[in-house]
């Protein structure tokens, strides 16, 4: 029953999906992604559909740029993804939890 993921390597939504399959409870995900897949995945983890994610609170992304802090803070909203959360960007990593 693995809870933290820490991942060296960028993931992708495929990636993603098989790790939330595999470990469904997973609280805590931190990896790397492609800029232009991280609105697709933060979707699928985010999704109220999704139960496979339903102990998830915390994500990571790794080595990312300053401009998606404002992008998925854009997303989450227009999407009503999140109501409560919190969002940071510290030395390249943009921590999410809710």
């Amino acid at each position: 029953k693995i809870k933290h993921l820490d991942l060296r390597e960028c993931c992708t939504l495929n990636q993603i999906q098989l790790i939330v399959k595999l470990f469904s409870q997973l609280e805590y995900l931190k990896t790397c992604m492609n800029r232009k897949e991280i609105g697709q995945i933060t979707k699928y983890l985010l999704s109220r559909n999704n139960n496979k994610t339903q102990h998830l609170f915390f994500l990571c992304i790794s080595e990312t740029s300053k401009i998606c802090l404002k992008e998925l803070n854009v997303l989450i909203k227009s999407e009503n993804l999140l109501n409560h959360y919190f969002i940071k960007f510290i030395n390249r990593d943009l921590y999410l939890w809710w």
